[in-house]
């Protein structure tokens, strides 16, 4: 798996890219997307802003090699990936697995799942992006899934 970071510009495109990983493989409609980076007061020419943020995200992409991953749709836009590639899925999936290897008394196995899916963390949710709105439920689920994942850990590792 490609680990290497992808520079973007400003909070927009960085708003766009997480907008887009929230809602990965799933068409994001153009006004859902402009709602959520300028509010629902958007600029006159929002919608022609957000077009060049979308081409020059495509062309981040294309730098790291991921060309042709984000996706126009007459719905909208997609981030189409592997899930595997983004962190939060890999998180979830490993957490649970190791909350699954708890409940199978597999201490062992649970802390070194539960430790690979916490080491995916490198801060809290977004923080870049100063907890975003559009962002604000999954921050939370997500923040909450590694409260629950930390406490898993611990009662693995007294196992």
């Amino acid at each position: 798996m490609d680990r290497r970071r992808l520079a973007l510009g400003g909070p927009k495109q960085r708003g766009l890219l997480a907008m887009l990983l929230i809602h990965v493989n799933q068409p994001v409609s153009a006004g859902r997307l402009t709602e959520a980076l300028w509010g629902s007061s958007p600029p006159a020419g929002a919608e022609v802003t957000l077009r060049t943020h979308v081409s020059h995200l495509r062309r981040h992409l294309a730098s790291i090699g991921a060309d042709g991953v984000l996706i126009t749709r007459p719905s909208g836009y997609s981030l189409v990936v592997d899930p595997e590639q983004v962190d939060a899925y890999r998180f979830e999936r490993l957490a649970g697995l190791g909350q699954e290897a708890v409940g199978l008394a597999d201490p062992e196995r649970a802390a070194g799942l539960l430790r690979e899916a916490l080491d995916l963390w490198r801060g809290s949710v977004l923080q870049d992006l100063d907890r975003p709105l559009f962002a604000e439920a999954e921050t939370v689920r997500l923040e909450g899934l590694r409260l629950d994942a930390v406490e898993a850990r611990i009662s693995a590792d007294l196992a």
